[in-house]
């Protein structure tokens, strides 16, 4: 999703949507504008959603640990924005939910969050290689300030855009970036909500790309017009596990767009395709189901996000069998498909992909190991 990706009436939501792009992404130095990154209408319990803009603390980057060629350098107080992905879509093993299994982990965060019990720690994926650069677990709780972790033509970030409407938390990132090659990045996520009303609090991602001007992108693939899509194959493995109870999430890609480049501040085009989810209520409300994209079935949720000239086009792949854990997947057909439907304008661009996970109550990890986008 990067730097944007609740309810006191209507007159605040339609504030909070002038003020905001959509997307949980991560701006460099600008208002985190929205929650643009999830289907929202699914979380709440009255069934609806309104995103609301907050101002994210400045970043602090993190210079890592480099090996091979790799400097080991700071990387800036600037983030990039980024998110990519691709794939061919491999039939995702069918499966549940994941849910929550009530025990408690050992702690091992670095720093735990206020009245909540820390994730576990410990960083992620494989073996650092040459030109590779690892990022030891940093862990933030209630006023730290996000993460960024730029290496390469990938950057990890902790993008925990609604701290607002969590009453505590605690979140542990860590990743290995390779270059060229793939990255490797654990979340550890812990959130007591200040209220019920479903909202994301926080979507931890790898992002590829480039969502908005605030910052660069991270590769001269994107952006891209959407009638000439460079190949966007996404590959690798994404596991999210609860370790707690109630435990609500969704794991996935968030992909922007905009009808120009370079991106505007305003999301103008989101499209989400979701790996794995665990929700409160039972999903529906599709727009279509059954959609056989690259041999896999999906079912989709579509609407316009915001309203007038602060709207958007949105539209989510949910599958029909759960959990997608090794992914073989080709954005660009989600992207044509979308397109066909009339969901998205064909002479958009797309800037960027993200994947991580939105997390809206609950303890949990999620692990992504040699994610890819080639």
């Amino acid at each position: 999703m990067t730097n944007q990706f609740k309810y006191v009436g209507i007159s605040l939501i339609l504030a909070s949507l002038a003020a905001c792009g959509g997307g949980g992404g991560d701006a460099a130095s600008s208002p985190a504008t929205g929650s643009a990154t999830a289907d929202r209408m699914r979380l709440s319990g009255n069934n609806w959603w309104s995103p609301t803009s907050w101002w994210n603390p400045s970043p602090t980057s993190s210079s890592g640990t480099s090996t091979g060629g790799g400097s080991s350098g700071g990387t800036g107080s600037t983030p990039p924005s980024g998110g990519s992905s691709g794939g061919s879509g491999s039939t995702p093993p069918s499966g549940g939910s994941s849910g929550s299994t009530g025990s408690t982990p050992p702690s091992g965060g670095s720093s735990g969050g206020t009245g909540s019990t820390p994730p576990s720690g410990g960083s992620s994926g494989g073996t650092p290689t040459a030109n590779s650069k690892s990022f030891p677990q940093t862990c933030l709780s209630k006023g730290g300030k996000d993460t960024y972790y730029k290496y390469g033509n990938y950057t990890v970030s902790s993008n925990i855009w609604n701290p607002g409407a969590a009453s505590s938390y605690t979140q542990c990132t860590s990743a290995t970036i390779r270059s060229p090659g793939s990255v490797d990045a654990e979340f550890d996520w812990n959130f007591s909500p200040s209220s019920s009303s479903g909202n994301v609090l926080t979507y931890p991602n790898i992002q590829y790309g480039q969502q908005t001007l605030y910052s660069p992108t991270t590769t001269p693939a994107l952006p891209a017009p959407i009638s000439s899509l460079p190949s966007l194959i996404a590959t690798g493995s994404i596991t999210t596990t609860c370790q707690s109870s109630p435990c609500y999430y969704d794991s996935g890609f968030d992909i922007f767009f905009s009808k120009g480049t370079p991106p505007p501040a305003a999301t103008q085009g989101e499209l989400m395709i979701i790996t794995s989810w665990n929700f409160s209520q039972t999903l529906g409300g599709f727009a279509a189901t059954n959609v056989n994209i690259d041999g896999v079935l999906y079912n989709i949720r579509q609407f316009t996000m915001g309203s007038g000239a602060n709207s958007w086009p949105y539209v989510a792949y949910y599958p029909t069998q759960q959990p997608i854990t090794n992914m073989q997947l080709n954005i660009a057909s989600f992207v044509k498909d979308a397109v066909a439907r009339g969901y998205i304008p064909g002479n958009y661009y797309l800037d960027m992909v993200e994947l991580g996970t939105e997390v809206i109550q609950g303890q949990g990890k999620t692990v992504i190991t040699n994610f890819q986008v080639q």
